[in-house]
């Protein structure tokens, strides 16, 4: 601040008043404009009572965005039911909001994020080396070499036939005992079964992207280019009151909303 106040020829005080006029005022979301693939998503604000900004974009670029205390289903669903129906909807897979789409666009064909997918199945795989964990392993990372129908067809067959490989893994139980000494049986590989069960609960909106060309498949669009740098931005400025982090979090997507304008 010491510097841009030299080069204006102002006092460091000055300046600092200037900016209070945009920190003090926190700036309303513009109209917004119809998308054909909508990315929506939130991001936390930092410290003090949590509090969660709701933002709806497009390649990067931001269409709508709305400050809610949580991540409910009534918040998603308010800020959804403001925004034009796209042709396709990409999630992380929050539940509330997958609630919400599913409410508000019930003919919406719906994507989850693959990129949430997939690392929540390595999550799950993670420190197994038995060939199930290998093999599912592939599954996974292949995941996103899926380009077009056939492949669609060929991963959905190479899954299919991982399970029936597998089935006796999948099935086994071992026993184990209370502390009253009574005796139960529990599934062996837990973890493998969850790894199983969300590619599984996952698959009717996988490849809906197929369908639509062009269309993303994966929330990093957004996850990169925008809340990436909110988390920047957010962290050079620390220390502001939570009223100065939204003003500061709408004037940055605010931009976002105008950098799409001027290219049109």
């Amino acid at each position: 601040m010491r510097s841009i106040a030299a080069d204006l020829r102002v006092s460091r005080s000055t300046l600092y008043r200037r900016f209070c006029v945009f920190l003090d005022n926190i700036p309303a979301a513009p109209p917004p404009s119809p998308a054909d693939c909508l990315l929506l998503d939130g991001f936390w604000l930092r410290g003090g009572q949590p509090e969660v900004v709701l933002i709806a974009s497009q390649k990067g670029e931001v269409l709508s965005f709305a400050f809610a205390a949580a991540e409910s289903r009534k918040a998603w669903g308010d800020f959804i039911a403001m925004l034009p129906p796209p042709r396709l909807v990409v999630t992380d897979g929050h539940p509330a909001l997958l609630h919400a789409v599913a409410a508000q666009w019930a003919h919406i064909p719906r994507q989850r994020c693959l990129r949430h997918i997939s690392e929540e199945v390595r999550k799950k795989l993670w420190g197994r080396r038995d060939n199930a964990g290998r093999e599912l392993e592939e599954l996974r990372e292949d995941l996103f070499a899926v380009r077009n129908k056939q492949q669609r067809q060929r991963w959905l067959a190479r899954f299919a036939r991982w399970q029936k490989r597998h089935a006796e893994v999948l099935e086994e139980r071992v026993a184990r005992t209370d502390r009253i000494g009574r005796v139960y049986h529990r599934y062996a590989h837990p973890r493998l079964r969850a790894a199983r069960a969300h590619l599984r609960n996952a698959l009717p909106v996988m490849f809906c992207y197929l369908s639509r060309p062009g269309a993303a498949h994966t929330t990093n669009h957004l996850e990169g280019g925008i809340n990436s740098g909110l988390r920047e931005l957010l962290h050079t400025h620390r220390g502001l009151s939570r009223r100065r982090q939204k003003a500061l979090i709408a004037h940055f997507l605010l931009s976002k909303c105008e950098q799409k304008n001027n290219t049109k």
